[in-house]
């Protein structure tokens, strides 16, 4: 049964604890319904939970547990959508812990959307409120981009959400010391800047101090910044721990030492592998098997643990110290450095560092670039091989063209110049798509001519839709009937509302299809030339004429009065013997009446022949009624 139990008070509905409003928009998932007729297994008055198919959109399950659809049909339901609670200052996702943040978002963060710009194209894309969705990426308008539950891309522009960054714990414990710091100690900022650059909390590490001991460090925008005294900060001390370091011995524990279970097999949810436990006694009654301090049943078989025997501190390796001119591979990034993970780098300065391994240094990249500070705990060793090796895939790589075929580019040429290949049937300020990409030469189609050579300099990237304008007339080429298209065929002409809306996703917004908008992408639209609207305006008006006489666009009586030309080049004026239209053929004698004069042509329409009425035949006098 999918019929839900709900308390309703005055206001709302309440479901498991969970308060729902009715609301004047399109159903969505999280949503309930409550159905306002009965029909075959849906009771009146009865909610229903809203849930969403990636193909078909959203529905509920009746009382049998079957899919019911068509919930767009108000008079067949009202929606009710969950009351949000006063947002959560950290949320889990995907099994990790977010804290709120009052900043712009970034690659990585999940925003929970809370105040829809367009409601009703938030819910048509899977989309749902205040619900947890990753960011993916930020567009070239810093709006991130999320994944919906169709699994497409979603632009937020627009939308109001909130920000939640991860919360990670660090691999190593520290105390918050007040003091100043010194080189390649982490700071921990205590309140947000004035301009920028950082939040209470971010972690910094200082790569140089000055003689008034200054720190010097690079914030989050990339910046140098300077902080002098010890009032916006305090210094992570790490805290070294205490507990020794053990080796697995497979052998009868004594009393009193630690053993790790390694096959529990009589554990009576007692104890699992991995556990670590303190031996209590040796159990004779059982033979091969003890006690522990943590329980007295059930007992541990000797087959079930190893003991853990201490390792001496004098026996504990020290870290590889590098020196300069050695190599390392980039393993981790615990103090916020510019390397590339994976990458082998070769080793130019070196400072001791005892908080982070023992040393930090600068280093070289394959490309020849130089990073910032490195610390040991983030590397381990590699070879000069390795790095040659990079070095040399660095310089095979080919540098990127300026422009990519199918770019949509600018025509801008400087005042009072001429392009270097002459100025053709274009403009200075048109705009075309990149066709072909030379050494020192693009192929441009634009509107008003096709496969236009410019030099790079005489063009500019901008965004597709600056291909478009309010008003311009297009052709969808493609993406008819799809989400944002629906009732919109492929092939038929539209018109442009606006072509940066910000609803769309980065689409152009156009009407004139079954729903009142559509959003495509630029490459979904062609845009018309002054000639084809024109020649879409003829027959527009051509057919009005058809219409005023009650027939068909194209379709020619017996009886009307005609001009034809054939592909042969004879032509004349004649009357209809043999109806039929522009998608056949009709038979046209040359004379006043049908049967009357001795030639007969044969108009083909479909092999090139035209012809054009004259007169209908409802409207000669010259015949009988």
């Amino acid at each position: 049964m999918a019929k839900l139990s709900v308390v309703i008070p005055a206001v709302d509905v309440m479901v498991n604890g969970q308060a729902y409003r009715k609301v004047d928009r399109k159903a969505q998932a999280g949503d309930i319904v409550k159905a306002l007729s009965r029909s075959f297994d849906v009771d009146t008055g009865a909610f229903y939970a809203v849930e969403v198919d990636a193909s078909r959109g959203v529905f509920y399950r009746d009382n049998v547990g079957s899919r019911r659809f068509r919930l767009e049909r108000t008079d067949l339901h009202e929606v009710y959508a969950p009351v949000a609670a006063a947002p959560s200052e950290t949320i889990t996702y995907e099994n990790a812990q977010y804290r709120k943040v009052d900043r712009p978002a970034r690659e990585g963060d999940v925003v929970m959307i809370t105040e829809p710009d367009d409601a009703e194209y938030t819910a048509d894309e899977g989309v749902s409120l205040n619900q947890p969705y990753l960011v993916m990426r930020l567009d070239s308008a810093d709006d991130p981009q999320i994944m919906n539950a169709r699994g497409k891309e979603y632009d937020t522009a627009g939308d109001v959400f909130d920000v939640y960054e991860k919360v990670t714990r660090p691999s190593v414990e520290y105390r918050e010391v007040k003091r100043y710091a010194n080189v390649g100690d982490t700071i921990k900022m205590v309140e947000d800047a004035d301009a920028g650059g950082w939040l209470a909390g971010d972690t910094f590490i200082v790569t140089s101090v000055a003689s008034d001991k200054a720190v010097h460090f690079t914030d989050n925008d990339g910046d140098g910044r300077r902080r002098s005294g010890t009032d916006d900060y305090v210094v992570l001390e790490p805290i070294v721990a205490t507990t020794p370091t053990y080796v697995e011995v497979k052998r009868k524990a004594s009393v009193g030492e630690r053993i790790k279970i390694v096959a529990a097999e009589n554990a009576h949810g007692k104890y699992a592998n991995g556990d670590e436990l303190t031996v209590a006694s040796d159990d004779h009654l059982w033979g091969e098997a003890v006690r522990v301090n943590e329980f007295y049943q059930p007992v541990l078989y000797d087959r079930e643990y190893v003991v853990l025997e201490p390792v001496p501190a004098q026996a504990i390796a020290k870290p590889k110290r590098y020196a300069v001119g050695d190599f390392v591979k980039v393993t981790g990034n615990s103090v916020t450095h510019d390397y590339a993970e994976g990458s082998v780098v070769k080793i130019t300065e070196t400072k001791d560092n005892a908080r982070h391994g023992g040393q930090q240094f600068h280093a070289e990249t394959a490309d020849g670039e130089r990073g910032n500070w490195l610390v040991t705990n983030d590397v381990e060793p590699a070879t000069k091989a390795e790095f040659l090796a990079a070095k040399a895939q660095t310089q095979r790589k080919p540098a990127e063209p300026a422009f990519s075929v199918g770019d949509t580019v600018k025509l801008t040429v400087a005042d009072g110049g001429r392009p270097c290949y002459g100025w053709g049937r274009v403009s200075n300020g048109d705009i075309g798509k990149v066709a072909y990409v030379s050494s020192d030469s693009i192929s441009v189609d634009f509107p008003k001519q096709r496969g236009w050579n410019a030099k790079p300099e005489e063009l500019t990237k901008v965004d597709p839709r600056d291909a478009f304008a309010e008003g311009d007339k297009v052709r969808l080429i493609s993406g008819g009937n799809t989400s944002g298209l629906h009732d919109y065929e492929t092939g038929d002409v539209y018109t442009v509302l606006a072509p940066k809306s910000p609803v769309g996703n980065g689409k152009v917004k156009i009407t004139g299809g079954g729903q009142p908008t559509g959003y495509a992408t630029p490459d979904q639209l062609v845009k018309l030339t002054a000639e084809e609207v024109a020649a879409i305006q003829k027959e527009a008006q051509e057919a009005v004429k058809w219409v005023a006489i009650g027939r068909k666009v194209g379709e020619f009586k017996r009886g009307d009065i005609v001009s034809f030309t054939r592909t042969d080049g004879d032509k004349g004026v004649g009357t209809v013997e043999d109806g039929g239209s522009f998608d056949s053929a009709i038979g046209v004698r040359i004379g006043a009446k049908p049967y009357d004069g001795e030639k007969y042509r044969g108009v083909y329409f479909d092999e090139g022949d035209t012809a054009t009425l004259i007169v209908p035949v409802e409207q000669r006098f010259d015949t009988a009624a």
